[in-house]
């Protein structure tokens, strides 16, 4: 069964001056406000299937999506910043992430947070919302403006192996985690243990129950994607290139993202170069196989699809968790030319049935997904219903 993926519009559309109703308790329900940032496709996809998820399980529940660094002139470049240092300045990306493990460091970059994102959140009516969600880990910086505003504040964390640690900035009402590995980051941090819940990460795509079925053999060649994120970040040209000359046949087709460069570079080859492809998740249970870099939310969807993926070195810091997690699995990766040359032959036969390599590889992958959360996270347990207050008249004589 192949996913659907649920177009959607950018969150700064809606405005926090839109609404004029000052009371929380209207005829539409409980309010949510989820707060994202366009830093990688990742929290964004997330925040818009959580807001599905939710409406669809209570269709009195109205959930709004905004992006407030985008109120925020010093940030609104951010996006196009993290883009243009990942790609091009990875290690000064990783040395200021890194630094942040520094107590000091960590306290004055928060510090600098709060102070930049005073204005955007003195434009929201707090009253207006039950519950506060967020999905982008700065935000976390500032769960104490909500918390005065006595607004029920959820983290949902979008990173499966490791990431930074202000995800468990106290003050939180409930830190939903995806992975047991995350959950133990959080106590590492703190955190109530009853405060953590482990919910599966939700994507745009559908989950399919089905197991892996690998069935490159019944075909003349494997289908396989090469795919680096929504920038085209990483190997994705040696990747292409190596797997093309190993000594299996294949069809590769490349996503290039907004990576206009490569897709002008990879004209040439004989892979199939694509630009930005809308909703490419829907597409990965089409190929044998998918090469990408190791994204959360990119992973969390392969493994809803029971699809067979090898990693490509991720961004520092960021995706390092994923990489150590897959590394220390023994699990193939590609970060050359000969090693994309030589993955085709060590995992697939000649007949292009799995080799004894390949069939581990495939229980690994099957084992790490099977590890992970089946239950979403649920309306009650992201907006509980406020209790009902009564008012008790007193008896006069």
């Amino acid at each position: 069964m192949t996913g659907q993926v649920v177009t959607y519009p950018k969150p700064t559309r809606w405005s926090p001056t839109d609404h004029h109703q000052s009371d929380r308790d209207t005829e539409y329900g409980r309010r949510i406000l989820i707060l994202t940032a366009e830093i990688g496709a990742g929290h964004i996809s997330t925040a818009w299937a959580l807001k599905n998820r939710l409406e669809q399980e209570d269709g009195s529940v109205r959930v709004h999506i905004d992006e407030p660094i985008q109120r925020v002139p010093a940030f609104s470049r951010l996006p196009r910043l993290y883009r243009f240092m990942t790609a091009y300045l990875p290690m000064i990306w990783a040395l200021f992430y890194y630094s942040r493990k520094i107590k000091l460091v960590r306290n004055l970059y928060s510090r600098f947070i709060r102070h930049r994102l005073r204005s955007a959140f003195e434009e929201y009516d707090l009253k207006q919302y039950h519950t506060v969600i967020i999905t982008y880990s700065m935000y976390c910086n500032c769960i104490a403006r909500f918390t005065d505003a006595k607004v029920r504040t959820v983290v949902l964390v979008t990173d499966l192996f490791g990431g930074p640690q202000e995800w468990f900035t106290p003050g939180a009402d409930r830190y939903v985690v995806p992975t047991t590995y995350m959950a133990a980051m959080a106590r590492n941090c703190d955190i109530d243990p009853e405060r953590i819940l482990l919910r599966r990460l939700p994507t745009l795509v559908a989950d399919t129950s089905a197991k892996p079925n690998w069935s490159a053999n019944r075909r003349s060649a494997l289908r396989i994607l090469v795919i680096g994120g929504s920038e085209g970040l990483g190997p994705l040209k040696a990747a292409a290139t190596g797997i093309l000359r190993s000594q299996r046949p294949a069809s590769v087709t490349v996503v290039c993202g907004n990576n206009v460069r490569l897709q002008k570079r990879l004209q040439r080859s004989s892979a199939l170069a694509c630009g930005f492809v809308s909703g490419v998740a829907t597409t990965y249970q089409h190929y044998d196989l998918v090469v990408t870099k190791p994204g959360s939310v990119t992973l969390m969807e392969l493994f809803q699809q029971n699809v067979p993926f090898v990693l490509l070195p991720g961004i520092p810091g960021i995706e390092a968790g994923n990489t150590r997690l897959f590394k220390r699995l023994q699990l193939p990766r590609i970060r050359s030319l000969r090693e994309a040359r030589l993955m085709p032959n060590k995992l697939v036969n000649g007949d292009l049935s799995l080799s004894a390599l390949g069939t581990t590889w495939v229980d690994e992958l099957r084992k790490t997904r099977d590890a992970l959360p089946t239950d979403y996270l649920t309306i009650e347990e992201a907006s509980p219903t406020p209790t009902p207050t009564y008012r008790v008249a007193r008896l006069t004589a």
